[in-house]
């Protein structure tokens, strides 16, 4: 999980046009009107997702989690994440904005997969 978010950190240079995706520009265009380019782009960003569910299937399995979660539901939450910054960060036109929001997902991602998360400590009276 963390190989793949710092591979998408390397790949944030130059402007969004370089390091946005085309699907998801095409979707947020086109879902109303276009139902055949809407599902292309569904098949695109689930297809992406399931490349990653194994990654995070492994994590599952070795370090369980604080909360309840699918391989398949965090898979597609990084790329909401990541899409969603995209779009924020054209709005902004501010890269940065993509790898702070990186950089949030790695500790949301350390926090759900601790030990300390996995067993809080109780609370004294």
């Amino acid at each position: 999980m963390f190989a793949y978010l710092d591979l998408r950190a390397s790949l944030i240079e130059g402007g969004p046009a370089a390091y946005s995706c085309v699907a998801g520009t095409m979707v947020q265009e086109a879902f109303a009107t276009s139902p055949a380019i809407r599902d292309a782009c569904g098949t695109m960003f689930f297809e992406h997702a399931a490349t990653l569910e194994s990654d995070i299937q492994a994590a599952i399995d070795q370090h369980a989690p604080a909360l309840e979660v699918t391989a398949r539901s965090l898979a597609v939450h990084i790329l909401v994440v990541l899409h969603g910054a995209f779009v924020v960060s054209k709005a902004g036109d501010d890269p940065q904005i993509v790898l702070d929001s990186i950089e949030h997902l790695r500790r949301y991602l350390r926090q759900l997969f601790t030990a300390e998360a996995n067993h809080p400590k109780e609370k004294e009276s």
